[in-house]
């Protein structure tokens, strides 16, 4: 009798669902931020400044394509079963894969470059301040042009044809957030499928339990393992960075020093990115270690051997996995707001007073 209700506890737990009306809420919330992100896209290719703003539109357009992976991600979890055509649980399993992959990846290598691209110019303003010519902005094109007077001659020019590398190459950096989210997400794109287990439940998983094993382990090693570490490391040079940046004094007016304030700038961006990624969707990887090691001790349930994170998860309870989809997917309309409030380049886009007076005058 005590183990009867210890069992139908725990199918209540299970069969928590939210109200339809929290769920058309939180699409609402969702949707807001599909509209931010195109916005912003739509912004930043209009901008002819390149480096950091590319990889921040790269990371804009995968968020606006997030929307339509977290609408049925949440749609799925609440109604505990795969309802949709079977044809699209492959393309939902290969974009969930491909766009959180390259949403994690995407960030470090945000922070990564703005590090680096800090440290270029610093090292500028260092060997400008040893060297009699500088860059200032209020010097024209005749700067590199030295003259001096000697008896023979009336007047000697002295060109300097030395190049400044004053960015970062980011195709590379680039190409490699985009290989890596290709490779891990393949093979939920060729192997995902659905099957249907006891209660005429449907899920959307892989079918052979071997490939099944063998995806958790990928997606282990491609989005925690690897990642992980390297966000908190980057997350640890940001906060050094950002402490250096601001004791640092002696920029000087010229223009690659204001450059360098801009990228003092986007370093509380990518803190803040970092952050929130800590703080919103790290558990959501926490949670898919606990489902792995869960099936690894074993499950008597045959069903529970077909679940596959994010649909499903054996170590907690379907609410509690709808509110860690919830919580991750809030990151697309959370970032979008971040940017307008941190970049005043897309800042401005959004004033309205400020252009409404512009207009007027």
């Amino acid at each position: 009798m005590k183990m009867a209700n210890v069992t139908d506890i725990k199918l209540n737990e299970e069969s928590v669902t939210f109200p339809l009306w929290i769920i058309i809420s939180y699409y609402g919330f969702v949707l807001v931020g599909l509209i931010l992100n195109v916005c912003i896209s739509i912004r930043l290719m209009q901008r002819k400044e390149r480096g950091i703003f590319s990889l921040i539109l790269h990371l804009t357009l995968v968020d606006a394509l997030s929307t339509f992976v977290a609408v049925i991600e949440i749609w799925i979890i609440n109604k505990q079963s795969w309802i949709f055509p079977a044809k699209l649980c492959r393309f939902f399993s290969g974009g969930e894969m491909l766009i959180n992959t390259f949403v994690l990846y995407e960030i470090i290598c945000i922070n990564f470059h703005v590090t680096s691209t800090l440290n270029l110019y610093l090292q500028e303003i260092q060997n400008d301040s040893k060297s009699p010519i500088s860059l200032s902005e209020e010097e024209d094109s005749d700067q590199f042009l030295v003259s001096h007077e000697e008896q023979n001659y009336n007047r000697n020019v002295v060109i300097d044809y030395r190049r400044r590398k004053t960015d970062i190459a980011i195709l590379i950096p680039l190409f490699l957030v985009w290989f890596v989210g290709l490779s891990a997400s393949i093979p939920q794109f060729t192997l995902s499928t659905t099957v249907t287990v006891q209660n005429n439940i449907t899920l959307c998983t892989v079918f052979d339990i071997y490939h099944k094993r063998l995806l958790q382990n990928l997606s282990i090693v491609f989005r925690i393992i690897i990642p992980v570490p390297l966000l908190f490391l980057s997350l640890v040079i940001l906060i050094t960075k950002s402490y250096k940046s601001m004791h640092t004094t002696n920029l000087g007016q010229n223009l690659l020093a204001r450059k360098t304030k801009k990228v003092q700038s986007i370093l509380v961006l990518g803190t803040v990115l970092t952050v929130l990624y800590i703080i919103v969707s790290l558990q959501r990887q926490i949670l898919a270690i606990l489902h792995f090691f869960a099936q690894e001790v074993g499950t008597t349930n045959s069903a529970d051997n077909f679940k596959i994170p994010p649909l499903q998860n054996v170590a907690c309870s379907s609410f509690a996995n709808l509110l860690s989809a919830m919580s991750h997917y809030a990151c697309s309309t959370l970032r979008p707001i971040i940017y307008i409030v941190v970049l005043p380049e897309l800042r401005y886009m959004f004033n309205f007073k400020q252009k409404l007076k512009c207009n007027k005058k």
